[in-house]
């Protein structure tokens, strides 16, 4: 009988190493940075512009200088950076008239003009606007017959507008002058120039 070959087993260990994974980071996202502008107070939803306020205005002529307070009145429409509008000035006691006449005569004065006006840079916070127009005034005596005068004007002066909801309150100072060119006979007294001057406030709907 052929002799038995035993082969010894060998048991071997295999020794796994653990893996260590390292997290990874986490990836943060920024979102771009928005940039919120304040709205312009003059982009408003709407064009029409009403407002009033008080000044004095200052009469020259042959033979009286005045200066007589003044309530204001204005009523635009607003384009752009421009706008068209009628402005007024009421001075309901204006001047006292003594000659040639055997009683004082007290005239009341009331200036309506049309204007073009602009308001200058766009992004400021004060602006400067300027602008003409053509002008009626109108001489109320206590006796005798109205006069009328024509004359041409000029305006300078600076503005402030505030954002309200959708629309805008502007808050300005400005001075007028004013040219009589024309003069109906019953005129009360002779006008050579006046100037304007005051502060108003506009309200932008």
């Amino acid at each position: 009988r052929p002799a038995k070959l035993y082969t010894p087993s060998v048991t071997s260990t295999v020794v796994v190493e653990p893996v260590v994974v390292a997290p990874s980071p986490p990836v943060v996202v920024t979102p771009p940075a928005v940039i919120v502008r304040p709205r312009n107070p003059y982009d408003t939803n709407g064009l029409v512009i009403a407002g009033a306020g008080v000044g004095g205005l200052l009469l020259r002529g042959s033979s009286i200088t005045s200066l007589v307070p003044t309530y204001r009145l204005h009523l635009g429409l607003a384009v752009g950076q421009a706008q068209i509008g009628l402005r007024s000035n009421l001075a309901p006691a204006a001047l006292t008239l003594f000659e040639d006449t055997p009683q004082a005569i007290d005239v009341a004065l009331y200036a309506t003009r049309l204007t073009f006006d602009y308001r200058f840079i766009k992004d400021a916070v004060v602006h400067p606007v300027a602008g003409a127009g053509l002008e009626t005034i109108v001489a109320d005596p206590s006796k005798g017959d109205t006069g009328l005068t024509l004359a041409a004007t000029a305006r300078i002066g600076l503005e402030f507008a505030y954002p309200i909801g959708t629309s805008a309150l502007a808050v300005g100072i400005d001075a007028t002058g004013h040219l009589p060119f024309a003069e109906t006979d019953a005129m009360p007294m002779d006008l050579s120039a006046m100037l304007s001057f005051g502060a108003y406030l506009d309200f932008r709907f």
